[in-house]
């Protein structure tokens, strides 16, 4: 065993559950931090992933968003609370959904990570947990950026 892995340090090689190559992975407190994310073929295009959303249940929480942020600033927990808890899911797995959502872990969420927590709080309401960690088809597309994007989760 090396000693990058007993660390739990993924090499520069390792690949993400999501088809690409990691340059430059960071593993802090069992989070595996990503940056400069690039296709796996240097002469292929970046891959498209669909946002595992259901396309009118973005549209309904985007109308729900426009009444709570009508200004499209992001909302704090405070805020959010009461529409979180009314998605039906329990409040232990709020709190997870919640980590799950704040992408830029600034305690607030904005309009697309608002819309994740509402559509994993209603999948928890129908018996499906939120996973451990985001896959990538439920990254909002609007992060899918090269920083700071949450991979793997140990």
């Amino acid at each position: 065993m090396s000693l990058e892995s007993s660390l739990g340090i993924m090499s520069s090689n390792a690949l993400c559950s999501f088809g690409v190559s990691i340059n430059h992975p960071v593993h802090l407190f069992n989070y595996c931090i990503s940056f400069d994310l690039q296709p796996l073929n240097p002469f292929g295009d970046a891959p498209e992933w669909s946002w595992d959303v259901p396309e009118d249940f973005v549209e309904e929480m985007t109308a729900r968003w426009r009444t709570l942020s009508p200004t499209g600033e992001p909302l704090n927990g405070a805020q959010l609370k009461q529409p979180l808890m009314d998605s039906g899911a329990q409040p232990i797995q709020l709190k997870h959904i919640w980590t799950l959502c704040d992408l830029e872990r600034s305690g607030k969420l904005d309009r697309d990570e608002f819309v994740l927590a509402m559509w994993l709080g209603a999948e928890a309401s129908r018996g499906v947990p939120p996973p451990n960690a985001l896959p990538a088809t439920l990254i909002p597309p609007s992060k899918r950026g090269a920083s700071s994007l949450f991979v793997d989760r140990r």
